[in-house]
């Protein structure tokens, strides 16, 4: 720009508004200018001649501000939020942990009630990881392994007993939420644990009370001065298991321990003296054995001679009452032990005692405590001293809040429990539970302001934020963000459920909603539906909070629509490296690799592991000087990429190409970190040019090829056609003699056996593609066979004024061991060739041995083939002569059979020519000769076996067309066959399930309501002998072979010729 240039606009700008996007358009082409531009700070450059891409840079430029925003506030929001947890747990009574469980165990947070609890500091945790399992009691240790074995007992709450690190035992309760990874694997624990000691040892004490008072029942009697039982009442049997007329029956001094029965019968006779007992206690048997303990109180009534007297089992009693010694042994301890401060003292306010903790509580020993008196501890300044003096005189106890002072001078205020009591002396006493409270109402003061800020952040809060009812889904509370995400108004929310937005059923919802309520915490990514009906991605993160005795769920909602969108992003991008067909090398500036593609692995021959934190160097060649690594260091080092080609070694020493291109990386502030090195292996590439110039050649002249087959077809089979179906016309007029009919037939004949031989020279060569040709050896005379070619096409060769002759033989009765047919076909092939392409002169055949072969050929006079088409006329659909004035019909595909079949029997097929003089076609076969004659002379090329049909066998065909089953019933009829008909495949199966003296099916494939496979498919479920020959107009490969899977035994194809059809019925009847 006149006397401002961009980089000074661009300085001032970022001075001024440093998150304003700064894009810079020029109109130079220089590197080093662009980059001087990005590293002041630009977010883009465009050049002024490609400014079609300025709209695409202006879009970039705003995405990556929002982005950079939206980072800035997570961040924001993240600090603060770790703040709040931090202040919360340090000033938590009960401990708030986490420990990881893999990928091994340790403790990764402890708050600082650890000390005041275990006793050991938050350090101690992190120091050793399986501290929690070395101070747990032995006999809970197992509860708690079992725990972190079953996800279900995780979510549980637990009690268990520890050892303090001063060797005190305490009760501990921990609830437990589990943290699982994305495979839904175990792999953390986070919690809150809390001492419940004091409560262990009250419940403890309850229970033992409870039992003491259920088990006391009072037994009546009234006994003889005999000695005897006369009336008692139910709770005798109970006690003792014996019934009323068990007891009633002895003496009772039978049921007495032996040991007590003395002194029972000295008892008994003061009573019968006339005195009264009172607790006297004597044991007794049980049915079962056992001794129970009695207290007896008694009286005489010697008027009637009977004792009157009631006891009580005080088994139980005893062992209670040792059983209550044990206890105040406990309370003695669990006040030496508490955590909370405990006081006693007399009505006059002196202190008899005081724990440990109310010296540690007030700063004082024991005997300063004591000296003191109650009201040197209180602060009787406190206006609420007086009220809960009074509460406590009337009620016998008080609960409530009073402050107290240090030694140190400085205020406490604590949560005080008092209670008046009398101890076994019937001295009155008050005991008082001090626990200080200051640090709880601090916590409480700040809980009830971060209240008023929830509220207010609530309504304000820019996320979306809602209040659920978990219970029936409702939503009670949105805020003004979540009415402008969503689209429904404050009021519209109210009456709606989570299932209304959200894309699930109600029952998928609620059982969400009450996993979360029991986890108390959950972060969900789900699809929910806006009020116009779209449907978007949101991440929502949910806690239980409770309002009053109610709990709700808060629920904080995120549109990650767009987060989504570049996750999917970043996947496709990361498999597009990992599944990139170039090497990819990342490296730091010092050239240590970080990261290499699977690619790199697959051409160098190096795992990832191997090169990880090496260099490149490991690749060199030693093709490249120093001064060229100098160079490319010195493009990447000043910020440039480096563009070109290396030779690399790999790791099996073998040497390959690569085009490179590296780069260098730059960090948010413009420094370089890293590089990557794009490496394309172009060792192959450089030496396929060669061959790819070499295809596209034959690739034209494939084209050309396929053009001038599909002409060549289309006159080869037009051809025939267009003479059938004219002469067929011609037939039809009633006034032909004979001698022109007969001239009409011979020219159909002829033009559908021209038809048949394209259409069969097409259908071999599929099969020699498919690699479906078998060979079939047979031994047999060759002379013989060349004699015959020679008999056979000599009147052709006649009627074209033409000789042929044999001219070469083998010895007298030599034969070859080789395929009989394919040999024939080749030679048929060159023969008719040498007749179709010879106008004049001769043809000659012969067979002479050369080396470890035996050398057949075929020579003519004729036109000849020029020495740049000796190869091509093997490929298909070629003739020596390729235009559409050529003199010769054909398809073109006889001599690619010949070659084919050449090389099944293991030989080779070449020519001589020249124009003009003519050609000699060489065929040359292993020698596999043998002495001796063959007794079987050869058959005619193409003749049908000599044949006998069984008497009146019977054939089943199944055709549907009406010309094809008459054209078969003629031939069959006149060779005594006995024929069925069915017309479609269901009728075959049921003519062969009834006719079990059919002797061979003909199924025709394509046939109504049930086709030939299915037919032969089902026959076979029942019937695996009987033979049937598919007769189909399918000929391809792949029909073929599904015609052998479907169970037929052979094939014939249309159009049918006679002498197949009864060599083929010959064969299985």
């Amino acid at each position: 720009m006149p006397s401002f240039n961009g980089l000074e606009a661009l300085k001032i700008s970022l001075e001024l508004r440093p998150d304003l996007p700064v894009l810079i358009v020029t109109g130079s082409i220089n590197e080093e200018t662009a980059v001087e531009c990005l590293k002041a700070g630009a977010t883009d450059y465009v050049l002024k001649e490609s400014l079609q891409r300025l709209g695409q840079a202006v879009r970039q430029a705003l995405v990556q501000k929002e982005l950079k925003a939206q980072r800035q506030r997570a961040l924001q929001m993240q600090q603060e939020s770790e703040e709040r947890f931090r202040r919360l747990a340090e000033n938590a009574q009960d401990m708030i942990y986490r420990f990881e469980l893999s990928p091994q165990r340790k403790c990764t947070y402890m708050s600082p009630a650890s000390l005041r609890i275990t006793g050991y500091a938050p350090e101690e945790y992190y120091a050793d990881p399986d501290l929690v399992f070395k101070y747990v009691h032995p006999e809970d240790l197992e509860l708690l392994e079992r725990m972190l074995m079953d996800e279900a007992s995780v979510r549980q709450s637990l009690t268990l007993r520890y050892y303090r690190k001063d060797g005190r035992l305490i009760w501990k309760e921990q609830r437990n939420i589990p943290i699982f990874n994305d495979d839904g694997n175990l792999v953390a624990l986070e919690g809150i644990a809390r001492d419940v000691t004091k409560q262990k040892q009250v419940e403890e004490k309850l229970l033992l009370s409870d039992r003491v008072f259920n088990y006391t029942v009072d037994m009546f009697c009234i006994a003889g001065f005999d000695g005897f039982f006369k009336v008692l009442n139910p709770a005798w049997e109970r006690t003792l298991g014996w019934s009323s007329q068990e007891l009633m029956a002895k003496p009772f001094v039978e049921f007495v321990h032996p040991d007590d029965r003395g002194a029972t019968r000295a008892v008994n006779d003061q009573m019968i003296a006339g005195e009264k007992v009172v607790r006297f206690e004597n044991r007794y048997f049980c049915q079962d054995g056992s001794v129970k303990w009695l207290s007896w109180n008694a009286h005489p009534v010697p008027e009637e001679e009977i004792l009157i007297a009631s006891c009580r089992d005080v088994t139980e009693h005893k062992q209670a009452l040792e059983a209550l010694r044990e206890s105040e042994e406990k309370y003695r301890s669990f006040v030496e032990n508490s955590l909370d401060a405990i006081l006693l003292t007399n009505p006059n306010g002196d202190i008899l005692s005081a724990n440990p903790a109310a010296c540690t509580l007030f700063g004082m020993s024991d005997e300063e405590i004591t000296s003191l008196g109650r009201s040197g501890l209180v602060d009787v300044t406190d206006p609420r001293l007086p009220e809960l003096v009074a509460h406590r005189s009337k009620y016998g106890r008080v609960k409530g809040e009073l402050y107290f002072k240090r030694k140190d001078g400085s205020r406490l205020l604590c949560e005080i429990t008092s209670a008046i009591f009398c101890d076994r002396n019937g001295e009155q006493r008050t005991s008082m539970i001090i626990r200080d409270i200051t640090e709880r109402k601090a916590q409480e003061e700040a809980l009830r302001e971060s209240e008023e800020k929830f509220r207010t952040l609530f309504h304000n809060h820019s996320a979306a934020k809602m209040m659920i009812d978990p219970n029936d889904g409702r939503i009670v509370e949105v805020n003004h963000a979540a009415c402008e995400l969503y689209g429904w108004s404050e009021s519209q929310f109210k009456t709606m459920t989570v299932a209304d937005i959200d894309t699930l059923s109600l029952q998928a919802v609620m059982q969400r909603l009450h996993r979360t309520l029991d986890i108390k915490f959950a972060n969900k990514e789900l699809k929910h539906r806006k009020a116009d009906g779209t449907v978007f991605d949101v991440e929502i993160f949910s806690s239980k909070v409770t309002i009053g005795d109610k709990d709700f769920l808060h629920s904080i909602v995120h549109d990650i629509s767009e987060k989504k969108k570049q996750e999917r992003q970043l996947r496709l991008l990361n498999r597009a490296v990992e599944q990139s067909p170039v090497t990819m090398i990342i490296t730091d500036t010092k050239g240590r690799i970080e990261y290499v593609n699977p690619t790199f692995t697959r051409v160098s021959g190096y795992q990832a592991d191997e090169v990880i934190g090496q260099t490149p160097r490991i690749l060199k060649s030693g093709t490249h000087s120093a001064e060229f690594y100098k160079q490319l260091w010195e493009t990447v080092l000043s910020g440039k990429d480096w563009v070109g080609e290396l030779q690399n070694k790999k790791k099996d020493g073998s040497l390959y190409w690569v085009d490179v291109v590296i780069s260098p990386i730059f960090n948010s502030e413009g420094e370089m970190t890293h590089f990557v090195s794009v490496r394309e292996d172009i060792t192959e590439k450089k030496n396929l040019v060669a061959d790819l110039t070499l295809a596209k050649e034959k690739a034209e002249e494939s084209d050309r090829l396929k053009s001038s087959f599909l002409a060549n077809m289309s006159h080869e089979i037009r051809t025939p056609m267009n003479g059938i179906i004219g002469f067929l016309e011609l037939l039809q007029e009633s006034d032909l003699d004979a001698e022109v009919r007969e001239e009409y037939l011979q020219v159909v004949r002829s033009s559908g056996d021209r038809l048949m031989t394209t259409l069969n020279d097409i259908i071999e060569i599929s099969k020699i593609e498919a690699g479906h040709v078998d060979l079939n050896e047979s031994v047999f005379d060759i002379n013989n066979m060349l004699q015959h070619f020679c008999k056979f096409f000599r009147p052709e060769a006649e009627k074209k004024g033409l000789s042929i002759s044999l001219i070469d033989q083998l010895p007298e009765g030599v034969s070859i061991k080789t395929d009989k047919g394919k040999l024939e076909s080749i030679l048929i092939n060159l023969i008719k060739n040498a007749l179709k392409f010879t106008t004049k002169g001769s043809i000659e055949i012969g067979v002479y041995p050369e080396e470890a072969q035996l050398v057949f050929y075929v020579r003519d006079t004729g036109s000849g083939i020029a020495a740049d088409r000796h190869e091509a006329i093997f490929d298909r659909f070629t003739q020596a002569e390729q235009n559409l004035t050529r003199a010769y019909e054909g398809s073109g595909l006889g001599l690619s059979i010949c070659k084919a079949y050449a090389g099944l029997l293991k030989g080779r097929i070449w020519l001589e020519s020249e124009v003009g003089k003519g050609s000699t076609f060489y065929v040359g076969v292993p020698s596999t000769t043998q002495a001796g004659k063959i007794k079987n002379s050869p058959q005619e090329p193409g003749a049908p076996s000599p044949e006998t049909p069984e008497d009146n066998a019977l054939i089943l065909i199944a055709e549907d067309d009406e010309a094809s089953y008459y054209y078969l019933e003629v031939v069959l009829l006149r060779k005594k066959y006995r024929l069925l008909r069915a017309i479609n495949g269901s009728d075959a199966v049921e003519f062969v399930r009834q006719n079990p003296g059919i002797q061979l099916v003909l199924m025709d494939i394509k046939m109504p309501e049930m086709d030939g496979y299915e037919a032969t498919r089902q026959i076979r479920q029942f019937n695996q002998e009987i033979p049937i020959v598919a007769q189909t107009a399918f000929a391809m490969t792949d029909d073929l072979d599904k015609i052998h899977r479907s169970g037929f035994n052979d094939y014939v194809t249309k159009p049918i010729q006679v002498p197949d059809l009864l060599s083929m019925i010959k064969k299985y009847i």
